[in-house]
């Protein structure tokens, strides 16, 4: 299964078809933490789509796990000339002729810094589409020893099974069944929609009940996943009869995780802050940087300092879990997508993270 979808994604590199890999390859991060293949197509995408932070952590990554890979090298060569970090360009290449002294891209890379030894020269050399031609090229036949990954401990096949379905089945396998089980989700006209005993966050009327519940089935037709999940909580809360509740958990059941291609229906720190049962198990996609980060061999945890990318506002702090591998490092700025979890206070259990220019 693992070479299969590496290879859809080289697919989608040659068919320059960028976006498809990432929405194929960055929900499953801890599954192919060791794959140089991985980061290598990831990376590549990146640059094809001017992420020049993603591009340069996936490359590195790459480079990393295999340390003769001479097309990572020229990866990271490229991004430092689109920077006009010449120096760092020059001793990319020069680590590429130790492996291969042949290698064409990474002579005319040399020769190209040679003849723009004028400053502007090379500026106008980095700006221009010329600079292309040195983007490490993607073979029709990619190596088969690159698909070989490490042996896969018990505990990684443990959360494979458990969290990449879930992580994937937002945008693939839930989708069909919204249609199959839409008969199950109306409501009946005569019998109570409400009950008067108990403890209740909401106390909501039939009329109330009745509009939540079909926001929420409209926002689930619509791939709305947040507005739905924010609905099912309203009406789980309130006091809707357990008839309401059985049905808006099965909602419930079929939303899925949403990617950086795909995510809708933004949620502030503020809000989650102000009413966090509400929003339990919605996603957010927060910016901020990273402190007290931790890793072990099972997840990684760090606190987000909510909107202090930029280190001029912070609106809060959140403790985050990844249950995948992925380079991070103290103070990086990144873009998260998590889960709401708890209440009192709050966590996220992060699906999928990028870096960010702050």
């Amino acid at each position: 299964m693992a070479v299969k979808e590496l290879k859809r994604a080289l697919k989608f590199l040659q068919a320059r078809k960028y976006h498809e890999v990432l929405r194929l390859l960055e929900p499953q991060t801890f599954r192919f933490r060791e794959s140089y293949a991985f980061y290598y197509f990831l990376g590549l995408a990146c640059i094809h789509l001017n992420d020049v932070s993603g591009a340069a952590t996936y490359l590195r990554r790459a480079a990393d796990l295999k340390h003769e890979s001479t097309s990572a090298k020229l990866g990271l060569a490229y991004l430092h000339l689109r920077k006009n970090e010449t120096s760092e360009a020059i001793q990319q290449y020069l680590k590429v002729l130790e492996f291969d002294p042949g290698d064409k891209t990474a002579h005319q890379g040399l020769n190209m810094l040679k003849r723009s030894a004028d400053s502007q020269e090379f500026v106008d050399y980095s700006e221009s589409s010329k600079i292309n031609a040195l983007i490490p090229r993607v073979k029709k036949s990619f190596p088969a020893f690159l698909f070989i990954l490490l042996p896969v401990l018990i505990i990684t096949v443990f959360l494979i099974v458990y969290f990449v379905p879930k992580i994937v089945s937002g945008s693939i396998g839930t989708r069909t069944h919204r249609i199959e089980n839409f008969a199950e989700l109306t409501l009946p006209e005569t019998s109570s929609l409400t009950v008067s005993s108990g403890q209740f966050t909401y106390i909501l009327t039939e009329r109330e009940i009745r509009d939540s519940y079909a926001l929420a089935v409209s926002s689930f037709e619509k791939f709305s996943d947040n507005i739905a999940q924010r609905e099912i909580n309203r009406l789980l809360l309130s006091n809707a009869s357990e008839a309401i509740k059985e049905k808006a958990r099965l909602i419930s059941s079929y939303l899925g995780a949403p990617t950086f291609l795909n995510y809708s229906g933004e949620i502030s720190y503020a809000q989650a802050v102000k009413e966090p049962e509400l929003y339990r198990n919605c996603y957010v996609k927060w910016k901020g940087l990273i402190g007290n980060l931790s890793v072990t061999d099972e997840k990684i945890t760090f606190d987000l300092l909510v909107g202090y990318e930029t280190q001029k506002v912070l609106e809060g702090v959140v403790p985050v879990s990844l249950p995948f591998a992925v380079l991070l490092h103290n103070g990086d700025p990144v873009e998260v997508i998590a889960k709401i979890t708890g209440t009192a206070p709050f966590s996220l259990e992060g699906t999928a993270i990028r870096p960010i220019q702050p």
